[in-house]
């Protein structure tokens, strides 16, 4: 189980589960339910009687955790879970209401829109429009941590830019991508921290004040960590955020965020990069 710094307050539970992930995807998920107690950090939570948290993640079936998940999301409900980078706050991202909640939880500023994440480029294309966007950036970056403005469809006002663009991207993290499927819609991929902390690249590093601020929400707030140590969110750099310049012979792009993508790797790609 992992274990949290020292001096952590409030009351998380936590769907900890580990996979046996083999060459079939058949292959099962073994679900520990957690509870995480300020005197004696996690604790595994009786399966009858789950606390905190874990009320709303009733064991253990293959998938189980995952699929509660999932099932928050689509009830309008907030989840933290791990994305390529860094551990992510998500919502549906067509759920207005549940868009808002992202803001008011992280103090988020009204001018940043809210990134997103698909599972597939067929459920990225129901939120934006990919043929604005070159095809080789896709089969080159994605899934990976290269997130790309592109004209919004039918999206929460939150995911999009006074310009009506949104910034998406197809993530590298498999429990991402799973949850995103699952749900059944692309995801909010805001980094879970307070706006202007530091992003967290586990679950121990999450910031407290902001799973107490998670918690009020009660049973519309989950926090799903990765399934094995090689879904655990990479840390390092952020992803790298880039326009498509319309109307360019050299596929040109504009960095708009540097990051995990480098504009060495996205000239190597053809791509020009224009300031």
């Amino acid at each position: 189980l992992v274990r949290p710094g020292p001096g952590r307050q409030g009351r998380v539970g936590i769907a900890n589960f580990c996979n046996r992930y083999g060459p079939h995807p058949a292959n099962s998920l073994q679900i520990m339910i957690c509870s995480f107690l300020p005197e004696n950090g996690f604790q595994l939570a009786n399966a009858e009687q789950p606390q905190g948290f874990a009320r709303h993640l009733c064991p253990p079936r293959a998938g189980a955790a995952l699929e509660r998940a999932a099932e928050c999301l689509r009830r309008g409900g907030l989840v933290v879970y791990p994305a390529s980078t860094f551990y992510a706050l998500g919502c549906l991202g067509k759920n207005e209401r549940a868009a808002e909640l992202v803001y008011r939880i992280k103090g988020r500023a009204d001018a940043n829109p809210l990134p997103l994440l698909a599972a597939s480029m067929e459920q990225a294309e129901s939120a934006v429009n990919l043929k604005a966007m070159p095809g080789d950036l896709a089969r080159r970056f994605w899934p990976g941590p290269l997130t790309v403005l592109l004209p919004a469809i039918n999206l929460a006002a939150r995911a999009v830019n006074s310009r009506g663009l949104a910034a998406i991207r197809i993530d590298a993290n498999p429990v991402a991508r799973h949850l995103a499927r699952l749900a059944g819609g692309v995801l909010t991929a805001s980094s879970a921290n307070i706006s202007g902390k530091p992003p967290a690249a586990s679950v121990a590093a999450l910031d407290p004040q902001f799973l107490r601020r998670l918690e009020k929400l009660g049973d519309m707030a989950l926090v799903l960590p990765a399934c094995a140590p090689w879904c655990e969110p990479a840390g390092g750099l952020p992803s790298t955020i880039v326009e498509v310049l319309p109307k360019t012979n050299d596929n040109g792009l504009r960095v708009l965020r540097a990051g995990a993508i480098s504009r060495a790797a996205l000239n190597a790609a053809g791509h020009a990069i224009r300031d």
